[in-house]
């Protein structure tokens, strides 16, 4: 295992604890270091922070708890999620999500429109929910955010976090004055102390170290983790100075000036990322602190229009107000949420409020159970349901077609036209991909990525769709193979990997709750395929472990292990997981339109019966208007032959059943 630097700051953590064994430094800060991680009890990745420096372990012990509860106290898609505090010796220790992405201090600069306002719509999200909670970021800059591999983008690093009494915290104070929340009910605390820095040694996790690191996407130092570590978590007096309150070009000008960090606060800095992100600038810079103190204090941001010709100036107006050097003249960080998503709503009077518009009234005090379901609404938006549209199955005028871009977590398909199904001289196809035909389609969106385990239970908890089954129901099973498949049907423990176990008639009503449906044969073939004539997602290459999750080394060990069954790999290679795998995980397999995992990980329902293809051209085609078979495509993660990576081949089998490697993604029109 790689060990991190040899300075005489490190110190080397244990290669197991409890149940987590290390897998690889992801980074490190002047008194902090971030690895990843398996946790061997629900089987999953995850990233781990340590303390390496100890000048005063008091302080650092309560300043490391306060950044863990202010994670967890949140709660939100859009903010990283906390799962554990703990001590080895004196040195505490932190459990979170991993996420694989890159940090936003990584990214290309200047952004393009419109894809910055998502992720200002994301982090606004995330930091109204960490206010209505309590929490003050209080260091908000590019390298604390994170955008993933799915295009979601998540607050990180609470290490210089308040907690307060502030809006909709349990904790009345007076207004304007923040005050210490000691915690809260559901707040981590660390376990006592143990004596010693002896560690129990966890026993080695079902499927060895190798396989998982091997279904993690970094590219070297330019990944980002789910833990920034630049920030000194270890400074005892965090008010002794300036530099001790957030970097210094973010840093809002009354704080430069002494006064308390605030809501608004942390407005003016995200303002401070956002104008960066856009101009590819910041707003104020300086050779020195004092250059920048004096740059922020004394004068006005330029404005945002000015700086990137590009950006709405409707959004620019809206990073200006943000930046405003008075407090009550910005944004609070719902008004600057709804303003985002007025904008993203296509309405042509969506604008923020007028520059002589003071935002310092007082918000409502909103009972706890409307604050639940605001935070609830949050989410779902967070994990891109795109609730809006017409709810029925079938083409209707959708929130996609009205704004004139996809929800969250869909990708625009546009129309265009392709050869569907495989040539009569092609040796690998079956002959019901015959004839090959022209198709053409309008234009849809495409979940990016397979519906989730997350995303299916927020629609069951709505009372939209039947809890998922978690059991298999296939004609050819034996009661005994029924047992031995259906431990691999993905639960609450596995919330970013595919729902699978899914019948027909449950994907389909999980997509029209969606506001969409399942998509056509054609359409499912055509995004993964486009319109090159392409055999693969990703092209012509064959088959290897790092575009996809079909069944390598990983599962013929798997079912040597659990099935006492001698299964022949598809290719040389372990592709990191030995049933499914998180969504998204596999970006060299792209289709070219850059939706994810249309080879492997698990079959997909489409809405069509299965029946033969015609031979003449057809137009937005539909499958047979009745039938015994519904079609699934894509190949599923225990698949073993190569063809049916391809994305021309087609499967057919009961609406009724269920399996480990079948599950499904929507489209809306």
């Amino acid at each position: 295992m790689n060990r991190m630097g040899t300075s005489h700051v490190d110190w080397v953590p244990p290669e197991r604890f409890a149940e987590y064994q290390l897998i690889k430094a992801l980074g490190r800060g002047s008194t902090g270091q971030v690895w990843l991680a398996h946790d061997a009890v629900l089987d999953r990745l995850v990233a781990v922070k340590f303390v390496s420096e100890l000048p005063d372990q008091e302080a650092v012990r309560r300043r490391f708890l306060t950044e863990a509860r202010a994670a967890a106290r949140v709660q939100h898609p859009n903010v990283i999620a906390i799962y554990r505090v703990g001590e080895i010796g004196a040195r505490p220790y932190m459990i979170s999500e991993y996420v694989r992405g890159d940090s936003l201090d990584r990214i290309a600069r200047p952004v393009l429109w419109p894809r910055i306002l998502d992720i200002a719509i994301g982090l606004a999200r995330g930091l109204e929910a960490a206010h209505l909670r309590g929490v003050l970021h209080r260091d908000l800059k590019p390298a604390n955010a994170i955008l993933s591999e799915t295009g979601d983008v998540k607050l990180l690093d609470f290490g210089l976090a308040q907690l307060v009494a502030h809006a909709q915290s349990p904790t009345s104070v007076p207004p304007g004055e923040p005050a210490s929340v000691p915690g809260l009910a559901g707040d981590p605390t660390i376990p006592p102390r143990a004596a010693t820095d002896q560690v129990a040694q966890s026993p080695p996790p079902d499927r060895p170290t190798q396989i998982v690191e091997a279904g993690v996407a970094t590219t070297g130092a330019t990944r980002a983790t789910t833990m920034a570590t630049g920030t000194d978590s270890a400074v005892p007096q965090l008010a002794s100075s300036i530099a001790a309150l957030g970097t210094p070009i973010y840093t809002p000008p009354e704080v430069w000036c002494g006064a308390p960090a605030t809501p608004r606060g942390d407005v003016y800095s995200l303002g401070t990322l956002l104008y960066e992100l856009a101009a590819g600038v910041p707003p104020h810079r300086g050779d020195s602190q004092q250059t920048v103190r004096s740059s922020v204090v004394d004068t006005d941001a330029p404005p945002l229009a000015a700086a990137a010709p590009g950006i709405d100036p409707r959004f620019a107006a809206i990073v200006d107000r943000c930046l405003r050097r008075d407090p009550h003249e910005r944004f609070a960080s719902d008004a600057l949420r709804n303003a985002l998503e007025a904008l993203a709503s296509g309405d042509p009077d969506a604008a923020p409020l007028p520059a002589h518009a003071r935002l310092d009234r007082p918000r409502l005090r909103l009972p706890h159970r409307r604050i639940a379901l605001a935070i609830a609404v949050a989410a779902l938006v967070g994990l891109g349901l795109g609730l809006a549209g017409d709810h029925r199955r079938g083409r209707g005028r959708g929130r996609a077609v009205r704004i004139g871009h996809c929800p969250d977590g869909m990708i625009l398909v546009p129309a265009g036209s392709f050869q569907m199904g495989s040539p009569d001289s092609s040796q690998e196809a079956d002959p019901d991909e015959h004839p090959q035909h022209a198709v053409m389609l309008s234009s849809y969106c495409m979940d990016r990525t397979e519906v989730t385990v997350a995303a299916y239970a927020v629609c069951a908890a709505a009372g939209a769709c039947n809890p998922a089954p978690e059991a298999v129901n296939w004609s050819a099973y034996t009661p005994e193979d029924a047992l031995r498949y259906g431990r691999w049907c993905n639960r609450g423990d596995r919330p970013d990997h595919p729902i699978n176990c899914i019948d027909w008639d449950l994907a389909a009503a999980y997509c029209a709750w969606r506001g969409g449906r399942l998509p056509t044969e054609a359409e499912w073939e055509y995004a993964a395929r486009g319109s090159d004539d392409r055999v693969y997602p990703w092209g012509n290459e064959a088959p290897v472990a790092k575009r996809l999750n079909m069944c390598g080394r990983e599962c013929v060990a798997l079912a040597a292990r659990d099935l006492h069954d001698e299964w022949k790999p598809m290719y040389d290679g372990d592709d990191g997981w030995a049933s499914t795998a998180p969504v998204g995980s596999y970006p060299d397999g792209a289709s070219p339109f850059g939706v994810l995992d249309m080879a492997g990980n698990v079959w997909e329902w489409t809405d069509d019966w299965h029946g033969p293809y015609p031979a003449a051209a057809q137009v937005d085609p539909r499958g047979p208007a009745t039938g015994t078979s519904r079609v699934s495509r894509g190949a599923g993660w225990a698949s073993r032959g190569p063809t049916r990576a391809r994305g021309a081949d087609r499967n057919w089998l009961d609406p009724k059943s269920r399996d480990c490697d079948l599950g499904f993604r929507c489209v809306q029109d």
